[in-house]
């Protein structure tokens, strides 16, 4: 697949959002996120989730990592951390790396 997408969920009105960093970007190039669901918009109490899609591509063959971060954007406090090996191929492809 020439895009990776990873999903994570926040939840609204918590002052905390997710940062990713790209150990090589000369590998993997971050494209957009979007939101796929805001439960917000139904008419939900604030707390709801929101579903983010993070949306990355490959941009020459190797691996790296991707870090997300939940951080808490108040103070700068990082609550969580999570990594993804990715893999892109020569036809520039893009997939995770199994741990």
């Amino acid at each position: 697949m020439k895009k990776l997408e990873i999903t994570y969920e926040i939840t609204a009105g918590i002052p905390f959002k997710w940062e990713y960093e790209i150990k090589d970007k000369s590998i993997v190039k971050f494209i957009k996120n979007y939101v796929v669901k805001d439960y917000n918009e139904e008419g939900a109490l604030c707390g709801a989730p929101v579903i983010i899609n993070y949306v990355f591509k490959g941009l020459m063959e190797g691996e790296t990592t991707i870090i997300f971060k939940l951080v808490n954007f108040a103070d700068n406090y990082e609550t969580k951390r999570e990594k993804y090996k990715v893999k892109v191929d020569k036809d520039l492809n893009i997939s995770l790396i199994e741990n």
